[in-house]
């Protein structure tokens, strides 16, 4: 004989439409963002690590101020047990975008192949093929010209760049510009055609396999370039050395794979957390509401198993299905939507989705599990009460508790407060919801007023507006230029940092451009260090150099505003004889104007305003995207988790919501009641949930920064942030407020007359 109970789910569900509903779009929203995503992320992750052998990825490359002989380059593969190419190149700057600038190969064939996105390689001489992420966001396409030291080059195609995925013009630049920097390649002739300064750059591979696995703190690789670069030093001038497993361009979009997937995982179980209250909240919600028939059923013989089975079965469909749909949409659209997340960052080669096992079991069988769980737990424990408790709707073991006395009050106010006090619990579950909600909808907001804010007070602080960086000591004839000292160390990288440069600075004591005026032997840090590694005045940091072993001690004297960089400035005399540097090895010039009287081929480079602040710049462009739809995200479920609780307290106070009708209370006197209580609850809770989500968002901020980030972006939030998240979470209550009062309306006024206990 089938079981009668089976007819009750479909009516069930019909009748709880705007709660399954709900329940239904916030599964499908999450289950696709987040299988989207970690398809994507893993996709990209594997075309990323087959990248390597693909498109035979160097393992490391090394400058030096001139060009190595043959014999010297013999020398140095056979001492070091690796295969060198020569990867020389040129920087131009595009001449009718005068801030753009392409680093121009020749056609690279045995080393750093390219990936072919749009086009066909160059084959003539007056064609280019460019990057595919500079060409986007410049205008770019297939077939245009582009003119480049007077001649003008036809794009015959837009590439990806296997040792250029992240556009990092330095190694040591705190951020990529994919916005004004560009990798190109043409044909040899046309290479050779052109007439500037060439970086002589080597890329290498290693003749064997080397083990990437850490002992005692240190991989294999980082002890073969620790040993190689040591060699390199006795083969000429050596400029640069940059191991694969420190270079930003090659690595930075890899590591990012792996971070984003740290960051889904936490956004995943925060997600499961609201999610298991939700489930746990309407399903003691179901056992209040259909008390009266749970108790009948009881009575009448039926096992609690049996009645646990029914009341599973809604919620357990309602999940399987969004399940269903979330991973179509995840697996069809929204992989892609997450992918281009990626591809409006980092120069990538194309790929293939892949099935993840991870994302199947995040995404379909925890939800369904948790569903099936929390429903069963809350269910068996209410069902150890006796059928008649269940008909009496008397549905707790603790005895009555004493009711609050409330004088001096009108009888509205009681009723308000003596509603806010029976639906307390619900109301600390709408807190706890607003708060996850709040945090979420914080990094949306947040990101583009702190870069901002990061971009003014770095213009603000500007020692200058040029500082021109030499190959070798010039004289100038430039009004008002200052001659400076530099040096790049490293710091000491651990669990909490990544290892990142730290620039050294020599300045005179009367320095025009410094209003600091550091005096002999003082250590002056920039407001970055202070921040980022926790540094006052007569704290000692630690520094070592970037290839060798060597350490220096800094001890704090002062602390000055410069927030662009992450400096250290000395006197000039302390400088030369902290680092044994003669006086007249000046590294270049701070000034004001430009420098005319210096040829082009003796400035190594110039950093100017453009510089200081692409940082801000590129993380606008990068990230503008994904924060737009963590703001969409964050409404929806604040939105969501507002309806679902609210319409779990009116459903809760039903009954007394019918008797207030047959007591000729109208609508709108029956709105302020119940709804007002609500409004004043969900404004206080996004209200005092603002400091611990500032607490909150400032630990993971703080933490993703000096794990993910070479330099630091003060934590500053404007004042109209905390306004936006106010605004935007009262304006999502008063949306759900008119569905929530037309579900008051359609209360009948016999429930109360039916439910007489």
């Amino acid at each position: 004989m089938k079981n009668p109970l089976r007819k009750r789910i479909l009516r069930n569900m019909k009748s709880e439409i705007g709660k399954y509903l709900a329940i239904f779009l916030f599964m499908v929203i999450f289950i696709g963002f987040i299988s989207g995503f970690i398809v994507a992320d893993v996709s990209l992750k594997e075309s990323n690590k087959k990248g390597f052998e693909k498109y035979n990825i160097e393992n490391g490359n090394f400058t030096f101020a001139d060009k190595l002989d043959k014999s010297t380059l013999k020398e140095i593969e056979k001492e070091n047990k690796i295969k060198a190419y020569e990867l020389f190149y040129k920087d131009l700057k595009i001449e009718e975008k005068k801030e753009r600038e392409l680093r121009i190969y020749k056609k690279r064939h045995q080393i750093n192949r390219e990936c072919l996105m749009q086009g066909k390689f160059p084959k003539k001489r007056n064609e280019i093929a460019i990057d595919r992420m500079f060409a986007k966001l410049n205008n770019y396409e297939v077939g245009d010209k582009i003119k480049l030291k007077g001649k003008k080059y036809k794009i015959s195609a837009l590439v990806a760049f296997s040792d250029y995925s992240t556009l990092f013009k330095s190694n040591s630049d705190m951020m990529f510009d994919a916005n004004k920097f560009g990798v190109a390649i043409t044909t040899a002739n046309a290479y050779n055609e052109i007439k500037e300064r060439e970086i002589n750059k080597y890329a290498f591979k290693y003749n064997k396999k080397i083990d990437n696995k850490v002992k005692d703190n240190q991989s294999e690789e980082k002890k073969i370039s620790d040993k190689m670069v040591k060699r390199l030093f006795y083969k000429g001038k050596l400029e640069d050395f940059t191991p694969r497993y420190l270079n930003n361009a090659i690595k930075f979009a890899g590591d990012d794979f792996e971070s984003d997937g740290v960051m889904i995982d936490t956004l995943f179980y925060i997600l499961i957390a609201i999610i298991a209250f939700i489930f746990a909240v309407t399903a003691d919600n179901t056992v209040v509401k259909e008390a009266n028939v749970i108790g009948t059923l009881r009575a009448s013989g039926y096992k609690k198993s049996e009645i646990i089975r029914h009341y599973i079965c809604s919620p357990m469909v309602i999940t399987l299905i969004s399940a269903i749909v979330g991973n179509i949409l995840g697996y069809t659209y929204l992989f892609k939507v997450c992918a281009d997340l990626y591809y409006n960052s980092y120069s990538l080669p194309t790929f293939t989705p892949i099935f993840s096992m991870d994302a199947f079991i995040k995404t379909t069988i925890l939800p369904l599990i948790l569903m099936y769980v929390v429903n069963y737990v809350i269910l068996r424990r209410r069902l150890t009460l006796l059928p008649i408790d269940f008909i009496r709707r008397n549905l707790t073991k603790n005895k009555k508790k004493k009711s609050i006395r409330l004088h001096n009050f009108s009888f509205m106010t009681k009723f308000e407060i003596r509603v806010f006090l029976q639906n307390f619990p619900n109301y600390v579950l709408l807190f706890i919801g607003i708060f996850l909600a709040n945090v979420l909808l914080f990094f949306g907001l947040a990101l583009v007023p702190l870069l901002d804010n990061f971009e003014k007070i770095t213009i603000d602080n500007m020692v200058c507006e040029y500082q021109v960086y030499l190959t070798s000591p010039q004289k100038t004839m430039t009004k008002g230029a200052e001659k400076f000292y530099q040096k790049t160390l490293s710091n000491l990288p651990n669990s909490e940092f990544r290892q990142e440069d730290i620039s050294i600075m020599g300045v005179p004591k009367k320095s025009k451009y410094f209003k600091i005026k550091p005096q002999k032997g003082e250590v002056i840090i920039s407001s970055s260090i202070a921040e980022k590694y926790n540094l006052s005045k007569n704290d000692v940091i630690t520094l070592k150099e970037k290839y060798n072993k060597k350490k220096y001690k800094f001890k704090v004297s002062r602390v000055f505003e410069y927030p662009a960089n992450e400096t250290i400035v000395l006197n000039e005399a302390t400088f030369c004889k902290k680092f044994n540097v003669k006086k007249e090895n000046f590294t270049g010039y701070l000034t004001n104007k430009k420098i005319r009287d210096i040829d082009e081929k003796n400035i190594l480079t110039i950093i100017t305003k453009s510089d200081l602040t692409k940082m801000t710049r590129q993380l606008k462009t990068s990230m503008g995207g994904m924060y737009k739809a963590v703001n969409v995200f964050a409404i929806v479920t604040f939105m969501l988790i507002i309806f679902l609780l609210t319409k779990l307290t009116i459903e809760k106070n039903s009954n007394s919501i019918s008797m207030l009708k047959i007591l000729g209370y109208t609508p709108k006197e029956e709105r302020k009641l119940y709804l007002m209580t609500t409004r004043i609850v969900v404004f206080f809770s996004v209200l005092l949930s603002l400091p611990i989500t500032y607490y909150s968002f400032s630990i993971i901020y703080k933490s993703m920064m000096k794990k993910m980030f070479s330099g630091w972006m003060p934590l500053e939030i404007p004042l109209e942030v905390y306004l936006e998240v106010i605004l935007l979470g009262m304006l999502s209550y008063f949306v759900v407020e008119q569905f929530i009062y037309k579900k008051i309306k359609k209360i009948p006024m016999d429930l109360a007359l039916k439910n007489i206990e």
